[in-house]
């Protein structure tokens, strides 16, 4: 309860009278900004391009945060492959066998949407040329399980589905070529 004295005002601040809805905007594009320079990124990445590009533009303004993801991929990589090393030694030393074998390869997805028919074309053309192995286009293609999917063309091909050539051999044991 408010007690007053005679012939005085009570006036409820108005935060937003007199500019404050402006002064507040530009205080959010303000801070908007200052987040942009320090994280290397390019306003495109947060939606504000101020106009319409293509996608090969885009791309080109997105390329600073493809890099800087990429020098952070580097750094992450390395470190979950000595992080496995370490593990596989401990594996060896409490009675797994030998694992010296094995290795680990870090496969990083692709940040920015890519038109991967170009790529396709060419993992077929190297196939067929005998330069890389079925397995080696398969992972170059992202497939999780080249093993498995190799299965399914092989279990296709037997049941009239389709053919693979009868040159290219099994990408895990070699069997089949010529």
């Amino acid at each position: 309860m408010w007690e007053l004295p005679e012939r005085s005002r009570a006036y409820l601040l108005d935060m937003l009278s007199g500019g404050g809805v402006r002064l507040h905007i530009e205080y959010i594009d303000l801070l908007y900004r200052t987040l942009h320079d320090l994280a290397e990124t390019p306003r495109t990445a947060f939606g504000d391009s101020g106009r319409v590009i293509s996608g090969a533009a885009l791309e080109v303004e997105m390329e600073p945060l493809v890099q800087k993801v990429n020098r952070k991929r580097a750094i992450w990589t390395t470190v979950i492959q000595k992080r496995n090393e370490l593990m596989l030694r401990l594996m060896e030393m409490n009675g797994a066998g030998d694992l010296s074998p094995y290795r680990t390869l870090v496969q990083w997805p692709s940040l920015l949407p890519e038109d991967r028919s170009q790529l396709a074309r060419d993992e077929t053309a190297l196939v067929e040329a005998g330069i890389h192995s079925r397995r080696r286009a398969m992972d170059a293609l992202g497939e999780d399980a080249p093993e498995e999917e190799w299965a399914r063309v092989l279990e296709e091909a037997g049941a009239g589905v389709g053919r693979p050539s009868p040159s290219a051999p099994h990408p895990q044991t070699g069997e089949g070529g010529q």
